[in-house]
């Protein structure tokens, strides 16, 4: 659960940036020559090919996945505004985009909160992207946001999180006046002590891995010798040494830190509310302090000041394992009205047990539990307890979404019609986009006919009417070309597939689509269109995690869709083909 998710981020101290494990020795710094742009799409403003001489270039590499990329988008839109007329282009470089279709969206929703340029990463040769290579992979950059100023000669003056790039540094850039050189030793000298910081947080990993206690105390207060003097020193040594005290399982000086980080933060919401949410739902911890948890997620409410559905959900649950229903319910009534979509789904749900006296603690435990059976290829697990969490939470369609594939993946057919008949009996008249692109693309993922068909077909029809400006607008017109090819309308089926290839893709959805582009073309006598579809589907399906990998990632769900199609549009083909060979 995403929410739960941010919750435990923050308790962790982990929201400094969104990062990936650093690898080789960086090649680009601070006074080297600027590498090219690499731009596959303008998103918005008008495209750079070059930096030209006399102008100054802030290239931020951001995503929109990425919360702290967020964080800093007002800043960089008000350095924009500052100095767009004094020389200075601001480039938002979108990167390790997971999805880059939601990217323009985004875009189109920050309005004027976000005006500066904004580009897309070349993907053509690599992967992760041209620009995230050259400038961030070379620069020893591993999390984002990361910002690159270029000085008016096209050498590269300042890198950083763009929060700690101030005006004055910016004017000496565009003036003239900025000192490359001493600025290129001054970060030098500050990687070497990031490495050595690094180096002293590893061997504190090192020494927590190996359960040896007291040698991780020892680490983390030898990494605090090294961690710069700043407002995030303390808490984030702080983090470090709670870890320790509940993996020691020293609980008295475990509750005494947490009670000093509230008492030092008491108007920090995320981090109350983190904490708290870590203190009833860590199940390494194995003595609860509920009066503990409460107070942080009461000074958490009371600096959100009671409008932050988040901080509701968790206070609901403290109130309900102390035994206050009442209470439990009023508060979690009020986080489902402040929240939408799933996370309000998910909220109603929990809203259900409360008023039922149940506890969602054992939901999550499965869900957890779920999650990670599927993720490693163990699929009658995963699906018996998916079924499970359904008799517990009839309403989350997200059960029923991960079952589906399951069912089809295991050959259960007989469960699966059974799941396709429940799907529409719970959700056939959804009038949720979302849920109806999720549950009618679950009912299609084997061939049906008939008036149950149609049902699912409405479903189909619903999305892509009612979603046409949603975010996952893509993803309904893939439920809408599926759709269409199960109902035998083929040509319509190649229409909407081919509305979803015309721009830039996810490489599952694309996977999929050409997958059923390949066998509604074929259906359509198109068979040299079909096998070109097919291999290209094959293509990409090749670059995914293998079936029988157990390493499927989060995305296992869109593996096994995959696969399922996969496997029919081959059969459907390549049988096509055996034929013709045995008639020559």
């Amino acid at each position: 659960m995403k929410t739960n998710a941010l919750r435990w981020a923050v308790a962790f101290g982990l929201l400094a940036a969104a990062g990936r494990s650093a690898t080789a020795e960086p090649t680009l710094k601070i006074g080297d020559p600027a590498p090219k742009l690499a731009v596959s799409k303008w998103v918005q403003g008008e495209p750079v090919t070059k930096f030209e001489k006399g102008k100054a270039y802030l290239v931020e590499f951001w995503a929109t996945w990425c919360g702290p990329c967020r964080v800093s988008i007002p800043h960089l839109n008000e350095i924009h505004a500052q100095f767009k007329d004094k020389g200075l282009i601001v480039i938002g470089q979108d990167c390790w985009e997971k999805d880059e279709t939601l990217v323009a969206p985004f875009v189109a929703r920050m309005g004027d909160k976000m005006t500066y340029r904004v580009a897309l990463d070349d993907k053509e040769e690599t992967k992760t992207g041209k620009m995230s290579e050259t400038w961030m992979a070379a620069a020893g950059q591993h999390g984002i946001p990361t910002a690159f100023l270029v000085d008016t000669s096209g050498f590269i003056a300042w890198i950083g999180h763009p929060m700690g790039l101030n005006a004055d540094v910016i004017e000496d850039v565009l003036s003239g006046k900025f000192d490359r050189q001493k600025a290129a030793q001054e970060y030098a000298d500050t990687q070497q002590k990031q490495v050595r910081l690094q180096t002293a947080f590893s061997a504190v990993n090192k020494a927590m891995r190996d359960k040896q206690w007291d040698e991780a105390m020892n680490k983390v207060e030898e990494y605090a010798k090294l961690v710069p003097p700043g407002p995030q020193k303390q808490m984030t040594t702080d983090m470090l040494r709670l870890n320790v005290l509940f993996g020691k399982e020293d609980y008295p000086a475990a509750f005494d830190l947490v009670k000093k980080v509230s008492d030092a933060n008491s108007t920090n919401g995320p981090l109350q509310n983190g904490l708290a949410w870590r203190l009833i739902t860590d199940k390494g911890i194995k003595q609860r302090n509920l009066p503990l948890a409460e107070t942080l997620a009461s000074r958490a409410n009371d600096a959100t000041q009671g409008t932050n559905g988040i901080v509701l959900d968790t206070l609901a649950r403290i109130k309900f394992l102390r035994g206050d229903q009442e209470k439990a319910v009023a508060l979690e009534e009020k986080a489902v009205g402040l929240t939408e979509g799933e996370q309000r789904d998910r909220y109603e749900s929990v809203l259900k047990k409360y008023k039922r006296g149940e506890s969602p603690e054992i939901a999550d435990e499965l869900r957890a539990r779920a999650s990670q059976e599927a993720m490693t290829g163990k699929w009658k697990a995963a699906a018996a307890d998916y079924a499970r969490l359904i008799e517990s939470e009839p309403d989350d369609h997200m059960h029923y979404h991960s079952l589906a594939p399951l069912l089809v993946q295991l050959g259960d057919m007989a469960g699966y019609e059974r799941h396709r008949q429940r799907v529409l009996a719970q959700f056939g008249s959804t009038t949720n986009p979302v849920i109806a692109e999720r549950m009618a693309k679950d009912c299609f993922l084997l061939p049906w006919s008939g008036p149950d068909a149609e049902k699912a077909g409405a479903m189909a029809d619903r999305a892509v009417s009612l979603g046409k400006d949603h975010t996952y607008f893509l993803f309904f017109e893939f439920a809408k070309a599926l759709a269409e090819y199960r109902q035998g309308h083929f040509a319509k089926a190649v229409t909407w597939s081919q509305k979803v290839l015309d721009e830039k893709q996810q490489s599952s959805r694309e996977a999929q689509t050409y997958m059923v582009l390949a066998m509604a073309q074929y259906r359509l006598d198109q068979v040299e269109h079909a096998r070109a579809a097919l291999a290209k589907g094959l293509e990409i399906s090749g670059k995914m995690p293998g079936i029988n990998s157990a390493k499927l990632g989060p995305d296992w769900n869109d593996v096994l869709i995959v696969h399922a199609l996969e496997t029919e549009a081959r059969r459907l083909i390549e049988a096509g083909k055996q034929l013709e060979e045995a008639e020559k």
